[in-house]
């Protein structure tokens, strides 16, 4: 459960995963059925859920990187922002996820809060993860990198990028880590004209005061603007990337990793329909459109709906409206009877699905915080599907409570 507040967050963010309290106490309320290890498109069917519940809601989020449309990003030690986290945290689908962090620089194209979350993540020394809820696995990856120098790369001006002025300014936080800022024009030179920009250009002198020891850190996190991707370079690794800076001219960075972190998209589910240009599924205040018409006793809620925007609290005001938009429809749509949870154990059941129960996902939770004790962390995951089974099925005193 928890989707990606579980699977995206960076492990140095660990008070953000603190809202998985809320669905918890949601969960264990009576009324509330709890699936798990199903998977909707072949373990069970879409019409067969509209066949047993007045209302589907599909809440599924944007679990996918977008790419840049460049050439090369499909050689080795490129990766997605989305793909890279789903590693570090231990999400199952990203168990393949296997980054070689023994060059000397990664690049990050993207000028977002994910941006500076990889620039963290591939900044931070061991001992500052050690204790958090990271993968074991990665954390040992990482701990054992080589890579010195990490470029996050902007299409837009320092003003325009996406940055938080306090996610910036965690980039002073890391030991042994300097800031520099690249800029075709002088950054001194930049002038707010809103709060918020003003507050973003303290964030980068905060960060950016660190340069001082710039030849002399552990490790660096360059910030470059206004630079066009153009391709990545390298026949069958990274060699590095090549970009346009703002007045045409060519600038290669030597590197041997690239990382896309422009954004999340959705993924299709099989009889529903599905925009693949904007990563969502059409939609009016709600209502799933098919060929605009409302598909009835269908809705969309969350970054399915809207696309990867906002906060995890941007999520309230958008369920706000489909909620509304059901209670609208309330009348037509309790025209006739369904049975609902009922029937979905019982036809998951006849097809041999390992259904997990929230109360056996409970015990995993524990399971992974006392693993995660007995290493000095706050919990270590388990990283695949198959080792959550097994342990289920395993009747060791560890998934007791």
């Amino acid at each position: 459960p928890y989707g990606l507040v579980r699977g995206a967050i960076a492990p140095d963010h660990m008070h953000i995963r603190r809202v998985t309290r809320a669905f918890e106490r949601i969960a264990c309320k009576p009324g509330i059925s709890y699936f798990g290890n199903v998977d909707v498109g072949s373990d069970i069917a879409i019409d067969e859920l509209a066949g047993m519940f007045h209302v589907v809601v599909i809440a599924t989020g944007a679990q996918r990187s977008r790419m840049p449309a460049i050439p090369g990003m499909d050689l080795s030690n490129c990766y997605g922002a989305a793909d890279l986290a789903g590693w570090y945290n231990g999400r199952p689908d990203c168990v393949a996820v296997q980054p070689n962090l023994t060059g000397n620089a990664a690049v990050i194209i993207g000028a977002g809060n994910v941006a500076l979350d990889m620039a963290r993540m591939l900044s931070w020394p061991r001992e500052s993860l050690a204790a958090t809820d990271i993968s074991s696995k990665a954390l040992d990856c990482l701990a054992q990198s080589a890579l010195r120098d990490i470029h996050v790369v902007a299409r837009r001006s320092p003003l325009d990028a996406r940055f938080t002025p306090q996610e910036l300014e965690l980039l002073k936080d890391i030991p042994h880590c300097a800031v520099i800022i690249h800029e075709n024009e002088a950054f001194s030179a930049l002038c707010a004209t809103s709060e918020d920009e003003e507050l973003l250009l303290r964030a980068y002198a905060a960060a950016h005061a660190k340069e001082d020891a710039f030849e002399a850190a552990r490790r660096r996190i360059h910030l470059h603007f206004h630079m066009q991707p153009q391709a990545v370079m390298g026949d069958t690794q990274v060699t590095g990337g090549l970009f346009y800076d703002a007045y045409g001219a060519p600038v290669h960075i030597p590197a041997e990793m690239v990382i896309a972190a422009i954004g999340q998209t959705g993924e299709a589910i099989p009889g529903l329909p599905f925009d693949e240009d904007a990563g969502t599924i059409p939609h009016c205040a709600g209502r799933i459109l098919h060929d605009r018409q409302h598909l009835p006793g269908f809705y969309v809620a969350g970054w399915i709906k809207r696309g990867a925007s906002g906060v995890i609290g941007t999520n309230k005001p958008d369920c706000r409206e489909t909620v509304q938009s059901i209670l609208d429809d309330r009348a037509t749509l309790t025209a006739n009877t369904r049975r609902g949870a009922d029937r979905v154990g019982e036809l998951l059941k006849q097809r041999g699905v390992r259904v997990v129960r929230f109360e056996e996902w409970k015990l995993l939770d524990r399971a992974e915080q006392r693993n995660g004790a007995a290493l000095g962390k706050a919990r270590d995951p388990f990283c695949s599907v198959e080792a959550m089974l097994s342990a289920l099925e395993d009747d060791h005193v560890s998934l007791r409570p």
